[in-house]
């Protein structure tokens, strides 16, 4: 891919992602199968594996070609990039959580707090004695081999009460947000710690332009997170454990991508009130989704994702040209060939732009 593509492409995603820029739908088009037809098929859980680093290293590489090649005949607003594939125990395993590894599905982290007062006998971890050192040299590997001009995509960065959702047995922390609240909140500000150190480390190693954790939008400067717990709270315990450290880590950053797929339509006053809030994705049925899209219209970029209700793509498609003309939304779908996905992208820009 070019390097006048690639600037276009980002020159793109920057006008998106302005409250008063001039593109309002970003293209993405999938196509399962297409760029890796010829490549050998692997377990892809089994990479994440440590002792299959160096597999998963080649794997990434391997991927992120098929990406630069797929961008030469896809006219989509796609970035090439590596993804970094990793489960959502990095965190909990660095503060010391065993993680089981299946061999058909992602890692996860296995609590090991199991009442308030094992959770004030946890200590933040410097972060080069955890495990978290390893995912550096991942990607300082990948940037030797692609060279420095290569996007990185970050790693399945979860919000410091999500990490801790995970560090703490949840059938004890919910009652302890309620009988133990301040023991909740000084863990979680030892994970909030420890995750803006990886972050602060990961934009001084490699930059502030960057692929979001998920989905796989483009950023400069801000952090990308998953917020879920807070489909499980009402929402004046939103505001004890979760508004604050959202604004912080927007404040520290410079702005913040969330994604949701939680039952979260009573937060959502309180997600449109994040600080430097710039995209939000939000996996909904078809009528909240629907609202959803409405209530945050005026407040930041969207990729909305219909876990429901959408009969087509024909269906979904007409549903984003029912929209609001100021607001700003990923279209997102799939193809099922290269024919295909080049005749749907030509349609797409056609209508968008």
């Amino acid at each position: 891919m070019s390097v006048s593509s690639v600037n276009a492409r980002r020159d793109r995603w920057r006008e998106f992602m302005r409250p008063e820029g001039h593109v309002k739908r970003m293209i993405l088009v999938d196509t399962p199968g297409e760029s890796t037809a010829n490549r050998e098929p692997v377990n892809t859980y089994a990479l994440l594996w440590p002792e299959n680093r160096e597999k998963r290293r080649a794997w990434l590489l391997g991927n992120y070609e098929d990406a630069l090649r797929q961008s030469e005949w896809l006219d989509d607003d796609a970035l090439p990039h590596f993804h970094t594939i990793t489960g959502t125990e990095i965190f909990a395993e660095a503060f010391g959580c065993a993680v089981h590894r299946p061999e058909d599905n992602m890692p996860f982290a296995l609590p090991f707090v199991k009442s308030w007062r094992d959770a004030e006998k946890v200590n933040k971890p410097a972060l080069f004695d955890t495990p978290l050192a390893a995912q550096f040299d991942l990607f300082d590997a990948l940037r030797r081999a692609a060279g420095p001009d290569a996007l990185l995509r970050l790693p399945d960065i979860q919000s410091p009460m999500d990490i801790t959702a995970l560090i703490w047995d949840k059938s004890d922390l919910f009652t302890a947000m309620l009988d133990a609240p301040e023991a909740v909140l000084t863990l979680c500000r030892k994970v909030e710690e420890l995750l803006a150190e990886f972050l602060g480390e990961w934009f001084s190693r490699y930059g502030a332009k960057y692929i979001a954790h998920f989905p796989h939008y483009y950023m400069e400067g801000g952090v990308t997170l998953s917020e879920d717990e807070i489909g499980s709270v009402s929402p004046e315990l939103y505001g004890v454990f979760f508004g604050r450290e959202l604004a912080a880590l927007s404040e520290r950053f410079g702005g913040i991508g969330i994604h949701c797929c939680a039952n979260s339509k009573h937060q959502w006053e309180h997600l449109a009130g994040v600080p430097g809030l710039q995209l939000i994705n939000l996996h909904l049925p078809y009528k909240h989704q629907l609202e959803a899209m409405a209530r945050f219209g005026g407040v930041c970029a969207q990729w909305p994702v219909f876990t429901s209700g959408i009969e087509s793509r024909e269906h979904y498609l007409s549903v984003m040209d029912s929209l609001p003309a100021g607001s700003r939304v990923v279209v997102h779908t799939s193809a099922s060939g290269r024919e295909d996905a080049q005749t749907l992208c030509a349609d797409l820009r056609g209508r968008y732009g």
